[in-house]
């Protein structure tokens, strides 16, 4: 299984809202068995941001969760040993 996971950041930034809505519309095209990390630290708390940074990224773990439903993938965590944040993945199902 290939982990795909964006550009790497310098400490303490992230996407900006275009680049996840952008990931968000590249998940259904993921290769059978691929998997992506869409988020590192708190999601539940993060995406409740009442910016367009959270908007982007309530939009892009609903993406996931929705693709997830319908049996195109699955959503799995790890947990970051450092800060006890979490890495967020989804990963395409295989055929």
């Amino acid at each position: 299984m290939a982990e795909i996971i964006p550009q790497p950041l310098a400490e303490g930034a992230s996407l900006s809202p275009a680049q996840m809505r952008k990931l968000a519309a590249t998940l259904i095209d993921l290769t059978p068995g691929d998997a992506i990390c869409y988020h590192a630290g708190c999601l539940s708390r993060d995406r409740e941001a009442m910016n367009s940074w959270g908007k982007a990224l309530d939009h892009l773990a609903t993406q996931a969760r929705v693709l997830c439903e319908s049996g195109r993938g699955f959503l799995w965590q790890r947990v970051l040993p450092d800060d006890g944040g979490t890495m967020y993945f989804y990963q395409a199902a295989r055929k």
